[in-house]
Protein backbone atom coordinates (compact mmCIF):
# COMPACT_ATOMS: atom_id res chain seq x y z
CA UNK A 1 0.00 0.00 0.00
CA UNK A 2 1.13 3.70 -0.37
CA UNK A 3 2.80 5.01 2.71
CA UNK A 4 3.46 8.75 1.56
CA UNK A 5 1.69 10.31 4.56
CA UNK A 6 2.92 13.69 5.67
CA UNK A 7 2.60 16.20 7.74
CA UNK A 8 1.05 19.85 6.52
CA UNK A 9 4.89 21.33 6.45
CA UNK A 10 5.85 18.30 4.07
CA UNK A 11 2.65 18.96 1.19
CA UNK A 12 3.68 20.53 -2.11
CA UNK A 13 6.70 17.98 -2.66
CA UNK A 14 4.99 16.26 -5.44
CA UNK A 15 6.58 17.46 -9.00
CA UNK A 16 3.98 20.00 -10.78
CA UNK A 17 1.41 20.17 -7.58
CA UNK A 18 3.78 22.08 -5.48
CA UNK A 19 2.29 24.33 -3.13
CA UNK A 20 2.87 24.53 0.90
CA UNK A 21 0.84 26.11 3.70
CA UNK A 22 3.46 29.18 3.32
CA UNK A 23 1.70 29.98 0.11
CA UNK A 24 -0.18 32.70 -0.28
CA UNK A 25 -4.03 31.87 -1.20
CA UNK A 26 -3.61 33.52 -4.46
CA UNK A 27 -0.24 31.17 -5.26
CA UNK A 28 -2.83 28.10 -4.28
CA UNK A 29 -5.60 29.47 -6.12
CA UNK A 30 -2.98 29.61 -9.32
CA UNK A 31 -2.31 26.18 -9.06
CA UNK A 32 -5.98 25.33 -9.70
CA UNK A 33 -6.20 28.01 -12.43
CA UNK A 34 -3.32 26.41 -14.34
CA UNK A 35 -4.65 22.72 -13.94
CA UNK A 36 -8.10 24.21 -15.20
CA UNK A 37 -6.90 25.14 -18.13
CA UNK A 38 -5.63 21.79 -18.83
CA UNK A 39 -9.24 20.41 -17.66
CA UNK A 40 -10.84 23.09 -20.10
CA UNK A 41 -8.54 21.89 -23.19
CA UNK A 42 -9.53 17.95 -22.22
CA UNK A 43 -13.32 19.10 -22.25
CA UNK A 44 -13.37 20.29 -25.57
CA UNK A 45 -11.47 17.48 -27.03
CA UNK A 46 -14.16 15.85 -25.67
CA UNK A 47 -16.43 18.01 -27.36
CA UNK A 48 -14.68 17.08 -30.54
CA UNK A 49 -15.00 13.56 -30.19
CA UNK A 50 -18.80 13.64 -29.72
CA UNK A 51 -19.18 16.13 -32.71
CA UNK A 52 -17.24 14.03 -35.34
CA UNK A 53 -17.56 10.70 -34.01
CA UNK A 54 -20.05 9.98 -31.21
CA UNK A 55 -22.80 12.02 -31.94
CA UNK A 56 -23.42 9.98 -35.27
CA UNK A 57 -23.69 6.86 -33.43
CA UNK A 58 -26.26 8.22 -31.01
CA UNK A 59 -30.04 8.44 -30.90
CA UNK A 60 -31.04 11.63 -30.99
CA UNK A 61 -32.23 13.30 -27.82
CA UNK A 62 -35.99 14.72 -27.74
CA UNK A 63 -34.54 17.33 -25.75
CA UNK A 64 -33.13 19.79 -28.61
CA UNK A 65 -29.82 20.82 -26.01
CA UNK A 66 -28.46 17.78 -25.28
CA UNK A 67 -27.93 16.99 -28.93
CA UNK A 68 -24.91 19.54 -29.17
CA UNK A 69 -21.86 18.84 -29.02
CA UNK A 70 -20.77 20.85 -25.89
CA UNK A 71 -23.67 18.79 -23.95
CA UNK A 72 -22.36 15.27 -25.06
CA UNK A 73 -18.83 16.20 -24.80
CA UNK A 74 -18.92 17.70 -21.25
CA UNK A 75 -20.26 13.98 -20.10
CA UNK A 76 -17.37 12.62 -22.17
CA UNK A 77 -15.09 14.85 -19.63
CA UNK A 78 -17.37 14.08 -16.69
CA UNK A 79 -16.97 10.55 -17.00
CA UNK A 80 -12.98 10.66 -17.32
CA UNK A 81 -12.36 12.87 -14.50
CA UNK A 82 -15.21 10.70 -12.42
CA UNK A 83 -13.31 7.53 -13.48
CA UNK A 84 -10.16 9.14 -12.37
CA UNK A 85 -11.07 10.39 -9.52
CA UNK A 86 -13.15 8.05 -8.42
CA UNK A 87 -10.44 5.37 -8.38
CA UNK A 88 -7.56 7.72 -6.57
CA UNK A 89 -9.93 8.79 -3.62
CA UNK A 90 -10.90 5.01 -2.90
CA UNK A 91 -7.31 3.87 -3.12
CA UNK A 92 -6.60 6.45 -0.35
CA UNK A 93 -9.28 5.28 1.58
CA UNK A 94 -8.44 2.10 1.53
CA UNK A 95 -5.02 3.09 2.84
CA UNK A 96 -6.29 5.18 5.14
CA UNK A 97 -8.21 2.30 6.99
CA UNK A 98 -6.49 1.84 10.33
CA UNK A 99 -4.40 5.33 10.90
CA UNK A 100 -4.16 6.86 13.38
CA UNK A 101 -6.46 10.30 13.61
CA UNK A 102 -3.14 12.29 13.06
CA UNK A 103 -2.61 10.47 10.09
CA UNK A 104 -6.28 10.66 8.87
CA UNK A 105 -5.93 14.44 9.50
CA UNK A 106 -2.45 15.04 8.34
CA UNK A 107 -1.19 15.41 4.24
CA UNK A 108 -1.47 12.50 2.02
CA UNK A 109 0.44 12.55 -1.56
CA UNK A 110 -2.32 10.70 -3.64
CA UNK A 111 -5.18 12.71 -1.87
CA UNK A 112 -3.38 15.89 -2.74
CA UNK A 113 -3.01 15.12 -6.46
CA UNK A 114 -6.68 13.80 -6.39
CA UNK A 115 -7.62 17.40 -4.75
CA UNK A 116 -6.14 19.41 -7.28
CA UNK A 117 -7.40 17.60 -10.18
CA UNK A 118 -10.84 17.62 -8.86
CA UNK A 119 -11.01 21.61 -7.43
CA UNK A 120 -9.46 22.27 -10.80
CA UNK A 121 -11.87 20.36 -13.05
CA UNK A 122 -15.00 21.92 -10.94
CA UNK A 123 -13.67 25.38 -11.56
CA UNK A 124 -13.27 24.28 -15.87
CA UNK A 125 -16.95 22.83 -15.58
CA UNK A 126 -18.48 25.63 -13.80
CA UNK A 127 -17.12 27.99 -16.31
CA UNK A 128 -17.42 26.05 -19.36
CA UNK A 129 -21.08 25.04 -18.68
CA UNK A 130 -21.81 29.05 -17.98
CA UNK A 131 -20.42 29.86 -20.99
CA UNK A 132 -22.36 27.35 -23.34
CA UNK A 133 -25.84 28.02 -21.35
CA UNK A 134 -26.52 24.43 -19.58
CA UNK A 135 -25.68 24.77 -16.15
CA UNK A 136 -28.57 24.66 -13.50
CA UNK A 137 -28.69 26.83 -10.65
CA UNK A 138 -27.99 23.40 -8.23
CA UNK A 139 -25.24 22.57 -10.25
CA UNK A 140 -23.57 26.07 -9.85
CA UNK A 141 -23.75 26.47 -6.44
CA UNK A 142 -23.03 22.83 -6.06
CA UNK A 143 -19.46 23.61 -8.29
CA UNK A 144 -18.79 26.79 -6.30
CA UNK A 145 -19.13 24.69 -2.93
CA UNK A 146 -16.64 22.19 -4.15
CA UNK A 147 -14.38 24.62 -5.36
CA UNK A 148 -14.58 26.25 -1.81
CA UNK A 149 -14.11 23.41 -0.39
CA UNK A 150 -11.10 22.35 -2.69
CA UNK A 151 -9.11 25.28 -2.13
CA UNK A 152 -9.74 25.42 1.81
CA UNK A 153 -7.94 21.49 2.12
CA UNK A 154 -5.63 22.09 -0.54
CA UNK A 155 -4.50 25.55 1.37
CA UNK A 156 -4.21 23.20 4.38
CA UNK A 157 -2.81 20.33 3.33
CA UNK A 158 -5.60 18.79 5.57
CA UNK A 159 -7.34 16.89 6.25
CA UNK A 160 -6.24 13.92 4.36
CA UNK A 161 -10.04 11.60 5.37
CA UNK A 162 -12.44 14.22 4.51
CA UNK A 163 -10.36 15.04 1.47
CA UNK A 164 -10.80 11.58 0.21
CA UNK A 165 -14.16 11.19 1.59
CA UNK A 166 -15.64 13.91 -0.60
CA UNK A 167 -14.09 12.92 -3.93
CA UNK A 168 -14.74 9.30 -3.22
CA UNK A 169 -18.29 10.58 -3.75
CA UNK A 170 -17.24 10.82 -7.10
CA UNK A 171 -18.39 7.11 -7.85
CA UNK A 172 -21.97 7.80 -8.26
CA UNK A 173 -21.25 9.27 -11.59
CA UNK A 174 -19.72 6.51 -13.30
CA UNK A 175 -23.52 5.60 -13.61
CA UNK A 176 -24.97 9.20 -13.47
CA UNK A 177 -22.97 10.84 -16.35
CA UNK A 178 -24.07 7.78 -18.34
CA UNK A 179 -27.96 8.04 -17.54
CA UNK A 180 -27.85 11.80 -18.43
CA UNK A 181 -26.49 11.42 -21.36
CA UNK A 182 -29.01 8.80 -22.47
CA UNK A 183 -32.11 8.54 -20.69
CA UNK A 184 -33.86 11.24 -23.39
CA UNK A 185 -31.98 9.30 -26.19
CA UNK A 186 -33.50 5.63 -25.73
CA UNK A 187 -35.82 6.34 -22.29
CA UNK A 188 -37.58 2.94 -23.12
CA UNK A 189 -33.75 1.15 -23.06
CA UNK A 190 -33.10 -1.65 -20.23
CA UNK A 191 -29.77 -0.07 -19.79
CA UNK A 192 -31.12 3.35 -18.93
CA UNK A 193 -33.12 1.97 -16.14
CA UNK A 194 -29.94 -0.34 -15.12
CA UNK A 195 -28.06 3.21 -15.07
CA UNK A 196 -30.36 4.76 -12.83
CA UNK A 197 -30.70 1.86 -10.50
CA UNK A 198 -26.58 1.24 -10.20
CA UNK A 199 -26.28 5.72 -10.09
CA UNK A 200 -28.78 5.33 -7.18
CA UNK A 201 -26.83 2.20 -5.20
CA UNK A 202 -24.13 3.97 -5.56
CA UNK A 203 -25.27 7.06 -4.33
CA UNK A 204 -26.91 5.55 -1.31
CA UNK A 205 -23.73 4.10 -0.78
CA UNK A 206 -21.05 6.78 -1.35
CA UNK A 207 -22.89 10.08 -1.12
CA UNK A 208 -25.19 8.79 2.16
CA UNK A 209 -23.90 6.79 3.59
CA UNK A 210 -19.74 7.31 3.49
CA UNK A 211 -20.74 11.25 2.94
CA UNK A 212 -22.58 11.17 6.24
CA UNK A 213 -19.66 8.84 8.20
CA UNK A 214 -17.02 11.43 7.06
CA UNK A 215 -18.90 14.47 8.46
CA UNK A 216 -19.39 13.01 11.82
CA UNK A 217 -15.75 12.18 11.72
CA UNK A 218 -15.16 15.28 11.17
CA UNK A 219 -17.36 16.85 14.06
CA UNK A 220 -15.73 14.40 16.13
CA UNK A 221 -11.90 14.73 15.99
CA UNK A 222 -11.27 18.13 14.47
CA UNK A 223 -11.06 20.25 17.44
CA UNK A 224 -8.40 17.86 18.55
CA UNK A 225 -6.61 16.26 15.97
CA UNK A 226 -6.24 18.68 12.92
CA UNK A 227 -2.89 20.46 12.53
CA UNK A 228 -2.16 23.23 14.43
CA UNK A 229 -1.25 25.54 11.37
CA UNK A 230 -4.89 24.64 10.40
CA UNK A 231 -6.71 28.28 11.11
CA UNK A 232 -9.58 27.87 14.13
CA UNK A 233 -12.14 29.75 11.92
CA UNK A 234 -11.76 28.06 8.93
CA UNK A 235 -11.91 24.35 10.56
CA UNK A 236 -15.23 25.72 11.62
CA UNK A 237 -16.14 26.87 8.48
CA UNK A 238 -14.99 23.34 7.58
CA UNK A 239 -17.41 21.68 9.44
CA UNK A 240 -20.40 23.70 8.34
CA UNK A 241 -19.78 23.44 4.91
CA UNK A 242 -19.70 19.44 5.53
CA UNK A 243 -23.02 19.37 7.64
CA UNK A 244 -24.77 21.67 4.87
CA UNK A 245 -23.42 19.09 2.18
CA UNK A 246 -24.79 16.07 3.84
CA UNK A 247 -28.21 17.36 4.58
CA UNK A 248 -28.20 18.75 0.72
CA UNK A 249 -27.20 14.96 -0.18
CA UNK A 250 -30.15 13.69 2.16
CA UNK A 251 -32.18 15.70 0.26
CA UNK A 252 -31.19 14.87 -3.43
CA UNK A 253 -31.63 11.20 -2.21
CA UNK A 254 -34.98 11.44 -1.16
CA UNK A 255 -35.92 13.57 -3.96
CA UNK A 256 -34.72 10.94 -6.30
CA UNK A 257 -36.23 7.95 -4.07
CA UNK A 258 -39.87 9.98 -4.52
CA UNK A 259 -39.52 10.81 -8.40
CA UNK A 260 -38.38 7.20 -8.86
CA UNK A 261 -41.57 5.82 -6.78
CA UNK A 262 -43.70 7.96 -8.59
CA UNK A 263 -42.68 7.21 -12.13
CA UNK A 264 -43.11 3.22 -11.07
CA UNK A 265 -46.17 3.89 -9.61
CA UNK A 266 -47.27 5.51 -12.74
CA UNK A 267 -46.42 2.47 -14.85
CA UNK A 268 -48.61 0.17 -13.23
CA UNK A 269 -51.64 1.85 -13.66
CA UNK A 270 -53.67 1.32 -16.64
CA UNK A 271 -53.50 3.47 -19.49
CA UNK A 272 -51.19 5.63 -17.60
CA UNK A 273 -48.42 5.30 -20.37
CA UNK A 274 -51.23 7.09 -23.24
CA UNK A 275 -52.58 10.78 -23.04
CA UNK A 276 -55.73 11.97 -23.82
CA UNK A 277 -54.03 12.61 -27.70
CA UNK A 278 -53.42 8.93 -27.32
CA UNK A 279 -49.70 9.77 -27.64
CA UNK A 280 -47.33 7.99 -25.45
CA UNK A 281 -46.47 9.89 -22.41
CA UNK A 282 -42.88 11.25 -21.97
CA UNK A 283 -40.91 11.40 -18.96
CA UNK A 284 -40.67 14.39 -17.05
CA UNK A 285 -37.26 16.62 -18.06
CA UNK A 286 -35.45 17.01 -15.00
CA UNK A 287 -36.15 13.46 -13.33
CA UNK A 288 -33.16 13.34 -11.36
CA UNK A 289 -30.96 16.74 -10.36
CA UNK A 290 -28.07 16.92 -11.86
CA UNK A 291 -24.59 16.20 -9.64
CA UNK A 292 -21.40 16.32 -11.24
Amino acid sequence: MWTDFALPQDCGLVPFFATSPEDTPLQVAWLFVAYACAWAAVWYACCLVAKYWLLSRLPPSHVASENRAVYTGQKLAALLKVAVLSGLANFGLLDLIGQPPPVLYGGYVVIEVAGVLFTSFEIADLVLCSVHRFLGFEDAIHHSIHIALGWLIRANCAPALTASVLIAQETSGLALNYFLLMRHRAPDSPRVAISFVVFFALFCIWRLGLGTFGTIHYLFYFSTELPQSFPTWQAYVLALALVAASVLQWYWGIVILRKAARKLSKEKKPGAEASTTGKVATAPAGATPVLL
